[in-house]
């Protein structure tokens, strides 16, 4: 929601309850992952129950979805997920629709995770 009556998906009602799935696009942030993907876990788990942690990576090659998939796997079941693609560049990983998105959504849009 923006704060006003416009909401960004006027098709797909969203309420105060409704869960959320936070998609994080990542690509070769194998030196990073393990700082920022514990509080972005943090934060899903004080959304409604039902929200998700989706990390899509795009291909890297640098170990990132080796060590997202360990993390997803020691997270509560359905927390934290993982979509791994062929490298298609920033803006497939981002806009991605995929089945994991629910009513209410935020994404981490052009999100820089400084070391």
């Amino acid at each position: 929601m923006t704060g006003d009556d416009r909401d960004p998906d006027a098709g797909v009602p969203v309420r105060g309850d409704a869960a959320l799935t936070l998609v994080v696009p990542i690509y070769n942030e194998a030196a990073r992952f393990s700082r920022f993907a514990p509080e972005l876990a943090a934060f899903v788990a004080t959304q409604p129950p039902g929200s998700t942690l989706l990390f899509v990576d795009d291909g890297s090659d640098d170990g990132t979805a080796d060590q997202a998939r360990a993390f997803v796997t020691s997270q509560p079941e359905g927390r934290a997920q993982l979509l791994v693609r062929p490298h298609q560049g920033k803006g497939a990983g981002e806009g991605h629709p995929t089945e994991h998105q629910r009513a209410s959504r935020i994404r981490a849009e052009g999100m820089r995770i400084e070391a």
